[in-house]
């Protein structure tokens, strides 16, 4: 289990009229193993947080670690390895691939793996059984709804059994009691993976079921309003 740490972490993307900051000094720490949440209105800067803790980006100053690695340190290739073989990402619009089931959207991330092909068809079969989607393992995205697309979403960033997943706004686009099943699903996959999970959301319902929850408010982190 690892912990996220942020110290003084600023972001900044240039524009015609200089520099804008998008996060200005966070600073906190996040457990290991718990369900952390990122509050706060869009434009707060919750999704580019996600994407510099993600390995996706680096910061333009600060110290982002996660467990003993520091991505505020690594090159571009390297934060790719990274990502690649202990992050598991979650999207808002799902991002699943529309010629393939939802077998084959799960198994996708293990493809440039070492596993054997049995043991790639065995994790898959796994998280397709955690997750109640054996009814529609063989259906594309398109013949899904909302809510089982969303569990698509997330038996793909379990596959590679990574040691943090991000999340950014998975209950936007579903209604509240659809929403409240994807949670459910999140909460139940935290606990039995025992992954790192961060979700950045505005949505009450997944701030009430976190472990811990900062406000993210015009690019600073506020104290932890739970855990």
């Amino acid at each position: 289990m690892s912990a996220v740490s942020l110290r003084s972490v600023h972001k900044r993307y240039p524009s015609r009229a200089g520099w804008i900051e998008v996060l200005n000094g966070v600073s906190c720490a996040l457990p290991g193993g718990a369900f952390n949440c990122v509050v706060g209105p869009s434009g707060s800067g919750k999704s580019t947080l996600l994407a510099l803790i993600g390995g996706l980006d680096r910061p333009t100053s600060g110290e982002i670690n996660v467990g003993a690695f520091g991505l505020h340190r690594m090159s571009a290739a390297e934060r790719t390895r990274f990502r690649t073989a202990r992050v598991g990402f979650i999207f808002q619009a799902n991002n699943l691939i529309p010629v393939l089931t939802a077998e084959e959207n799960v198994a996708l991330p293990l493809a440039l793996g070492t596993l054997t092909k049995r043991e790639r068809a065995q994790r898959v079969t796994a998280l397709i059984d955690e997750l109640a989607l054996r009814p529609v393992a063989g259906h594309r995205p398109g013949e899904l709804s909302g809510g089982q697309q969303q569990r698509v979403g997330i038996a793909r960033a379990l596959v590679t059994q990574p040691m943090l997943v991000l999340a950014d706004e998975p209950t936007a686009h579903l209604d509240p009691r659809t929403g409240n099943d994807v949670v459910d699903v999140l909460r139940a996959a935290n606990r039995n993976h025992a992954t790192t999970l961060v979700v950045a959301t505005h949505d009450p319902s997944v701030e009430s079921r976190a472990d811990q929850c900062f406000a993210l408010r015009d690019g600073w982190c506020g104290t932890a309003l739970r855990g």
